[in-house]
């Protein structure tokens, strides 16, 4: 079951330089003055037009996404582990609930998907969940790109 699809609405979005410390992982941060678009999010890109996503003028910088989301209650009583499937360029960190899921040093082009990461079950709730992402851009670069799905693991 697919918790969060690829290429779909709800992301907010900030240049990174704009937030200082770590209180954007937290649930409760208010994101209400962040751009919101759908995904994928990003400029230079043929897939962000295809797949009707937002064009981002966040330029040549480090971009971060958050976004809310719930999980059915039979999935989080099953204990199911959560896949996480993340597209980039160039380069991710992902948290889940404030907690670190994935980290990738290497820049690259962006493909479905650059990373598969496998959650455990427990650190998904039924409410009051948040995805937060960094993409690193690097200063000049002619484009940035960023989809993410969140699916049950099959076993």
């Amino acid at each position: 079951m697919v918790v969060i699809a690829q290429s779909t609405d709800g992301w907010s979005f900030v240049p990174a330089s704009e937030i200082k410390g770590e209180d954007w992982l937290k649930v409760a941060f208010d994101d209400g003055k962040w751009a919101k678009g759908k995904a994928p999010l990003g400029y230079g890109e043929a897939d962000v037009v295809k797949k009707k996503g937002k064009i981002l003028e966040i330029k040549g910088q480090a971009i971060l996404f958050r976004r809310k989301f719930k999980v059915d209650k039979k999935i989080i009583d099953s204990k199911k582990k959560f896949k996480l499937l993340v597209a980039s360029d160039d380069s991710a960190v992902v948290w889940i609930n404030g907690k670190q899921v994935d980290k990738e040093e290497a820049n690259h082009e962006a493909k479905y998907w650059n990373r598969t990461v496998e959650i455990a079950a427990g650190l998904i709730k039924q409410d009051g969940n948040i995805v937060s992402v960094l993409i690193n851009n690097a200063e000049g670069s002619s484009d940035v790109y960023f989809d993410l799905q969140l699916e049950t693991a099959t076993p």
